[in-house]
């Protein structure tokens, strides 16, 4: 069986359907086309040890975009996707919302040089890639405090995640945590850094992905006051002395 049966656009479409997300022909394909250059990819560099079809679409495209909903997005003109990785959320979040320019910051340069080459493959003219520490970046004037909104997928505890996160989300925007089962003890531990980065908890959105018994949490972080010039720390002292 060959990639493009394993995965084909009108299955990605109707899982998707199935699940409250709507795309359109062009944006399947476009995630039939990312899922087969990751797969390809994944050969010679470890980008992901997700590769059976199912898994791919359940613990990939399912899981980056729970909790999407276009009423969510429709004043969201940049957004970060922090710790990007292989791309998860932030390539399959840029498909569906083309409206949103999306960087995607990641330390390693080789990831990012594969998500450059896919996003010119896929046409996606609303995606650029940052090379960088997010505890760098986020004391960057370019960008500290810059966007409407941040995500990020499986990078760190929540208390360190709110550190590198929240100083790049402009006040009235938004940070998005996606997590797994064992969100509400990281909410808990998470809450002091929240509030003292300038940051409030509005809404914890939890559901099971489909055909599993996986549990995924959506922790959705408003950005109410300014993140005090200090933070983010240097790496050491954040991991080290979490807030």
């Amino acid at each position: 069986m060959t990639i493009e049966t394993e995965l084909c656009a009108a299955r990605i479409r109707s899982e998707l359907a199935a699940a409250g997300v709507e795309v359109d022909d062009r944006q399947a394909q476009q995630l039939q086309r990312f899922y087969e250059a990751v797969i390809a990819r994944n050969q010679v560099m470890n980008l992901t040890a997700i590769t059976a079809a199912d898994e791919f679409l359940r613990k990939h495209y399912l899981d980056s975009l729970f909790g999407d909903d276009p009423e969510r997005w429709s004043d969201i003109h940049f957004a970060l996707d922090l710790g990007t990785g292989a791309g998860f959320p932030g390539i399959p979040l840029s498909i569906v919302h083309p409206d949103t320019r999306w960087t995607l910051l990641d330390a390693t340069a080789k990831k990012l040089r594969f998500l450059e080459e896919i996003a010119a493959t896929l046409e996606l003219k609303n995606v650029n890639v940052l090379h960088g520490r997010a505890e760098e970046v986020g004391h960057a004037t370019q960008w500290r405090e810059r966007f409407d909104r941040v995500t990020s997928r499986a990078v760190a505890a929540l208390p360190v995640l709110a550190e590198w996160a929240l100083p790049l989300v402009r006040v009235g925007g938004s940070f998005w945590a996606f997590k797994g089962p064992k969100a509400e003890a990281e909410i808990r531990s998470a809450e002091r850094a929240v509030g003292l980065l300038g940051g409030t908890i509005v809404s914890v959105d939890t559901a099971t992905l489909p055909g599993t018994q996986e549990r995924r949490t959506l922790i959705i972080i408003e950005k109410t006051a300014p993140t005090p010039k200090a933070y983010p720390r240097p790496y050491a002292k954040t991991k080290k002395r979490p807030l």
